[in-house]
């Protein structure tokens, strides 16, 4: 009714992903919709699962995340400390999981292993980690601090992959891993790009351990199809679908 509308008086109809589908590949609500063009955090998947449901006339159109600011975005390439921002969110292996974070904290006591849990302890999804945090080492700290500002001050990252979280740092010059614990028979989003899939903490830290001594790469370049890594800007993306000129380095965080 929406796009309908905005066509009756020839308007153009913009839509914005407000993240990515994972842990599923396929999602109802994103499996059907119309618009014109569509802001979405990178090509894949929806060449091969989208658009055989969505309207011909539409676009879609790789943007990636509209989560930092302009003014943070324009640091993403900053030199930043080999600390380790570990994102956790509500799933059902929260001990499982929050045992690497420690597991990494005794495999690399030079750095800090920074928890970033995604609720704060007053919303009703945190998971109390209270009983789980004695005689944790003194490296392992927790932050709740804005994720994307933690970012900036992250060599790597990890994250559960129940969230877009890793691909949003990614996007934001973080070397992300993702935790694959998901059952081999359930289609799982970030499968898609195995080489930042992970199922063990000693895989993570052979990573970590490659990249520093430098005998491996982090692979850039086989995940652009994940979330745009064309160093633009999604706020100048979508003012210059709409035929309006791009702002440069600005402090708003939505605001286009």
């Amino acid at each position: 009714i929406r796009t309908d509308e905005l066509r009756r008086v020839g308007t153009t109809s913009l839509g914005i992903a407000h993240g990515m589908t994972t842990p599923g590949i396929i999602d109802t609500r994103t499996r059907y919709v119309d618009y014109d063009t569509y802001f979405v955090f990178g090509r894949y998947p929806f060449p091969e699962h989208y658009t055989q449901t969505w309207p011909e006339h539409m676009r879609f159109v790789a943007s990636g995340s509209f989560g930092m600011t302009r003014e943070q975005f324009s640091q993403r390439h900053r030199v930043r400390p080999p600390d380790i921002l570990f994102f956790i969110s509500r799933l059902e292996k929260e001990r499982e999981f929050f045992q690497v974070a420690i597991d990494l904290a005794h495999t690399f006591p030079d750095r800090k292993i920074v928890v970033k849990p995604k609720y704060r302890p007053h919303n009703p999804y945190h998971f109390d980690f209270s009983s789980l945090t004695d005689n944790t080492p003194e490296n392992l700290v927790f932050s709740w601090d804005d994720s994307y500002a933690l970012m900036l001050n992250c060599r790597y990252a990890i994250s559960n992959g129940s969230s877009s979280v890793a691909a949003e740092a990614i996007q934001y010059g973080v070397m992300a891993y993702v935790w694959d614990d998901f059952p081999r028979d359930i289609p799982f989003y970030y499968r898609a790009f195995p080489e930042i899939c992970v199922e063990r903490t000693e895989q993570f830290t052979a990573h970590i351990r490659g990249v520093e001594d430098g005998t491996t790469d982090y692979p850039w370049d086989k995940l652009e199809d994940l979330i745009d890594l064309s160093g633009n800007v999604i706020y100048d993306v979508i003012r210059q679908e709409m035929g309006l000129p791009v702002r440069g380095t600005e402090l708003e965080r939505v605001a286009v």
